[in-house]
């Protein structure tokens, strides 16, 4: 896999690794969420870190999402528009530690998924760790975020699991296969 994905990394520009993940970072990571990652997730954060391509990157979403999601727009229309891709977290702190991402995400998305990546906007991309995601990548929208507190208002019941997926989209099966759906954004 190593060699195929770096061939991939040099169409997108080439690869910027900054703060490697450690094992210690990541065995504490796994211990946190009680859930080992995916192993080719592990090799490429242990290599690359908070990495970032040299051209802008984009990708395209398996799944329908909304305008908005990838336009910025408010148009609810359905679409299959390409999204930017920003960078992967790492185990720097900040806003470039993996760690603190999950952290800051924590009861935001679905606990079987964790934020691998941003956007550059805000939305995620997201590693399934669990159940029937585990292994898959997804795109996780912020500007359609289900709020726990208002679903409990409305319904008088706590917030069933699929609702925190109103705004999750599929973006590849495998993280080998997200890597394969990055390409140079056409003003590159």
């Amino acid at each position: 896999m190593k060699r195929d994905i770096e061939k991939r990394f040099a169409l997108l520009g080439g690869i910027e690794a900054h703060d490697p993940m450690t094992e210690q970072e990541l065995v504490s990571i796994e211990t946190g969420l009680g859930e080992r990652l995916p192993d080719d997730f592990r090799e490429f954060s242990q290599t690359y870190g908070s990495a970032l391509f040299g051209e802008l990157v984009e990708f395209q979403l398996m799944e329908a999402s909304p305008v908005h999601a990838v336009q910025g727009s408010l148009t609810p229309a359905p679409h299959y528009e390409k999204a930017p891709f920003s960078h992967f977290y790492g185990s720097k702190t900040g806003n470039q530690s993996l760690a603190q991402a999950i952290e800051d995400l924590k009861g935001r998305m679905p606990d079987t998924i964790i934020p691998i990546a941003d956007d550059g906007g805000g939305n995620q991309i997201c590693l399934g760790i669990k159940g029937k995601e585990r292994g898959k990548i997804f795109y996780w929208d912020h500007h359609n975020d289900p709020n726990e507190e208002e679903y409990l208002e409305d319904y008088g019941k706590p917030m069933p699991p699929e609702v925190r997926f109103q705004n999750v989209y599929l973006i590849a099966e495998s993280f080998e296969g997200f890597i394969r759906r990055l390409e140079r954004h056409k003003d590159a």
